[in-house]
This record gives structure tokens, sequence and C-alpha cells, in this order.
């Protein structure tokens, strides 16, 4: 049975979402005019899940759900458990 998480970011500014988004799931950083390209690593790296809509992730495990509600309550954000 999959277990699912729902979060919300709507109490937080736009720049607080975006650093988030970004402390979460990593994104490319690009330098000198796009010549590098890196990939940096986010705090869901490693973490076996299937995003779902932009708030959804669903699991298989409940070792990585409980690993991600950590994160999410260091990070203060509101979830739901389903």
């Amino acid at each position: 049975m999959k277990k699912m998480i729902i979060y919300s970011l709507k109490e937080k500014s736009n720049a607080e979402r975006c650093k988030i988004i970004q402390d979460l799931f990593g994104y490319v950083d690009k330098s000198n005019k796009s010549q590098y390209i890196y990939k940096r690593k986010g705090k869901l790296d490693g973490i076996n899940f299937k995003k779902e809509r932009n708030n959804i992730l669903y699991f298989n495990s409940e070792i990585d759900r409980k690993r991600v509600i950590e994160i999410f309550k260091e990070a203060k954000i509101k979830f739901f458990l389903a």
C-alpha cells in the first residue's frame, strides 16, 4: 500500500518557497554563461518517492516516509499524512 504526504507552502513568501524547493529537490547551477553546469543535490536525494503534482509525494517504504517527515518538521513545512 502506498503512503502519501501532502505538503503546503502557501504561508511562505516566494523567496522562501524557492529556497525550500531547491533545498528539498536540488537544482541545476550554471556559471560562466552556462559554460559550466553543476547538479546540486537536495535533501530528498537518495529517498525513494514519486512526486505527483506540485505538492504530493508517494512512498512505498515507511522508512523513507518517516525520513521525509523529519526533514519537513526541521524545515517547518506544513504537511498532512494520507
